[in-house]
């Protein structure tokens, strides 16, 4: 079930979003119909789930405007418990990361397109249809984009696992997140699969700008004996031949 949460960012519904995969993990998504979701704390960056420039030993106070009853009160609490419980929470969160732009990214397809980027593939869809698959869902979800420049201290745990660093800033990442403490226990995990409508998810699959045309074709035929007939197959927009 997606939670609202106002300390995240949540782009409009019809935002593009993008899956950079290689392809064994495309046949994986296939074959599983489920979106795989990795734990946060074995992602490569160590400082998943902490606060840029913020650390445990901190002395930061929380200062927040409470209203109540009418009238508002100053209200002042320490960072320490809030960032404690993030870190806590890091090995039994998981995390689905997008890459939300409106067209496709040479870094994009270098980064995650796997050792054989001749292969690589990309799933384009957009934040509604993410909603839409993911609503079924009885975890609690979270959905929002990575801050990477914000500086305030957090107001929710949540918000902790919305931040990196600003050498990230090159993802412009739309993040899904599940976590144990804020739903139904799943374990430890290391990769946990949410089953999909993958005909809803998947608006368009779009082949590596080297791939050759039998490749293309190969892919279709698969998609559509997978139900995904209205499913668009295109090319990258970096295929496009030079105008002179």
């Amino acid at each position: 079930m997606i939670q609202p949460c106002e300390y995240l960012e949540l782009p409009p519904d019809e935002t593009p979003v993008w899956r950079f995969l290689s392809l064994p993990k495309f046949l994986a998504l296939l074959d599983a119909r489920s979106l795989h979701f990795a734990r946060l704390d074995l992602l490569e960056d160590v400082h998943e789930g902490t606060i840029p420039g913020i650390s445990l030993d901190c002395d930061s106070m929380l200062r927040v405007t409470v209203h109540e009853e009418g009238r508002s009160r100053l209200h002042t609490c320490e960072m320490r418990p809030i960032l404690r419980d993030a870190k806590d929470r890091r090995s039994s969160t998981w995390v689905s990361c997008w890459f939300a732009a409106r067209h496709d990214n040479d870094a994009m397809w270098k980064l995650y397109g796997g050792q054989d980027p001749d292969f690589a593939v990309a799933i384009r869809s957009t934040v509604g249809r993410l909603k839409s698959v993911l609503t079924p869902c009885t975890d609690h979800v979270y959905i929002g984009l990575v801050s990477y420049d914000k500086t305030e201290l957090p107001l929710h745990v949540v918000e902790c696992y919305f931040r990196k660093r600003p050498c990230f800033t090159h993802e412009q990442e739309l993040r899904v997140l599940i976590s144990n403490s804020l739903g139904p226990v799943r374990g430890n995990r290391p990769v946990i699969p949410i089953p999909v409508d993958l005909a809803t998810l998947i608006e368009a699959v779009i082949v590596s700008p080297r791939s050759e045309h039998w490749y293309s074709l190969m892919l279709r035929s698969l998609l559509d004996k997978l139900g995904c007939c209205d499913v668009e197959m295109t090319g990258s927009t970096m295929s496009l031949q030079p105008g002179y």
